[in-house]
C-alpha cells in the first residue's frame, strides 16, 4: 500500500481568474479553482481544524482511495498516546470535537523540538561570531 498526503493546488483555470475571483468580480466554486495533488516532498500538511487539510491518498495497486485522517491519527501525529484519546472519547468527547482538539493543540514533544532547533541555531550563531574568534 502506498500513501500520499494530498494538498490543494490551483488549477490552470483558477490561476487565470485568481485576481478577478479575489476582487469579487467572479463567483466560482472552489472545486473549479483547486485540485488535490499528492505532496512530493515527504511532508504532511499542518494539522488544522479544517478537514480539507488532512486528506490521505491510499493506493494498493488495484484501486486508489481518498480519505480524511481520523481523529485518532491526528492525535497520534500530535504525539498523544492512544490512551489519552480513548479517555477523551469515553468521557463524552465527540469524534468531531476530538478532531478539532488535535488541530488546536501543540504537544510538549513538538514544542520541545521547535525550541531545541531554535536554541541550537542560536548557540551556533553565537559561537561563530567574529568577536569569539578575537576579531
Amino acid at each position: 500500500m502506498e500513501y500520499a498526503v494530498m494538498t490543494p493546488k490551483r488549477t490552470e483555470y483558477g490561476r487565470s481568474i485568481r485576481k478577478m475571483y479575489e476582487n469579487g468580480q467572479i463567483k466560482e466554486s472552489w472545486g473549479n479553482l483547486l485540485s488535490l495533488v499528492p505532496r512530493t516532498d515527504g511532508m504532511a500538511n499542518t494539522l488544522t481544524t479544517v478537514a480539507k487539510d488532512n486528506i490521505l491518498r491510499e493506493d494498493d495497486g488495484n484501486k486508489v482511495r481518498m480519505r480524511f485522517l481520523t481523529s485518532l491519527e491526528c492525535w497520534r501525529l500530535q504525539a498523544f498516546p492512544d490512551e489519552a484519546y480513548y479517555k477523551a472519547i469515553d468521557a463524552g468527547t465527540g469524534e468531531h470535537s476530538a478532531y478539532r482538539q488535535a488541530g488546536n493543540t501543540i504537544t510538549v514533544t513538538v514544542l520541545q523540538s521547535i525550541f531545541e532547533g531554535a536554541f541550537i541555531e542560536k548557540r551556533w550563531e553565537k559561537a561563530n561570531t567574529l568577536s569569539n574568534w578575537g576579531m
